[in-house]
């Protein structure tokens, strides 16, 4: 397990084994442990062969294992106080392949998140929309791309790459919440004339985003672009290999 574990801001390691839990200075990999105030010291007859975890308990700072009471032949779980730490959850490298936390290892291919391979057809737009900072994923490893897009997302999108804009009239749509993640996002798109709703007063916002829609949305926020060949005539590229399938959420 890799956490602050002595309050200095920086990263060590815990470790369980057969012969007790290994606490290591992370710049050097020395022991440490006797320098860390615990209120009660582990026995020496214990095995911890189970991965530590720390976390906030009570209101301290703690680092909490489970191990093997081996005089008594019991399972017991344990926790000890931790110094407070100046490291933030966001400095923490948790699980992203490398120190960088890229999501890009050695034995793994990546793109921003672990369920995008490099130099698949949606690789460049996904890391493109994480830089952009238009999508987050479904979580901190996935984006997804399997998954149908909704109006909410959609509109979403859309919203941040504009900038995030506020300050618009209210959207009237009476299925969209005051306090929801896509509220703004609706409200400018209202305003914009990007959308119209599903109604006069609804928005729809879990319902699926069908192509016919994705493309009147984006022509819209273009300024409804004119001119074009009439698209009877249009080559389409196959449905399985169509950008269209790239989906993610907000």
């Amino acid at each position: 397990m890799i956490a602050d574990l002595n309050g200095d801001g920086d990263q060590d390691v815990a470790v369980g084994t057969y012969a007790g839990l290994a606490l290591l200075e992370g710049h050097t990999g020395a022991s440490f442990e006797n320098g860390l105030e615990w209120q009660f010291r582990m026995g020496a007859g214990w095995s911890f062969e189970s991965a530590p975890a720390v976390g906030i308990l009570d209101g301290t700072r703690q680092i909490v294992f489970a191990g093997f009471d081996t005089p008594n032949g019991t399972t017991r779980v344990a926790a000890f106080d931790l110094p407070g730490s100046t490291a933030t959850v966001d400095a923490w490298p948790i699980f992203r392949h490398n120190a960088e936390r890229t999501g890009v290892g050695p034995d793994v291919s990546c793109a921003c998140f672990c369920d995008i391979s490099n130099g698949t057809y949606s690789s460049e737009a996904v890391d493109w929309m994480v830089t952009e900072e238009i999508t987050t994923g479904i979580n901190a490893f996935q984006f997804g791309p399997d998954l149908l897009l909704d109006h909410a997302q959609m509109i979403t999108f859309l919203w941040r790459q504009e900038g995030e804009p506020t300050g618009c009239a209210d959207h009237g749509f009476i299925d969209v919440p005051g306090d929801s993640l896509y509220e703004l996002a609706a409200a400018w798109a209202k305003a914009e004339g990007i959308t119209r709703g599903t109604s006069l007063t609804t928005f729809s916002p879990a319902e699926n985003v069908t192509r016919g829609q994705l493309v009147t949305l984006l022509w819209r926020r273009s300024g409804k672009p004119g001119g074009w060949p009439d698209p009877a005539s249009a080559t389409f590229l196959p449905a399985s290999i169509s950008p269209f399938r790239s989906r993610g959420r907000k």
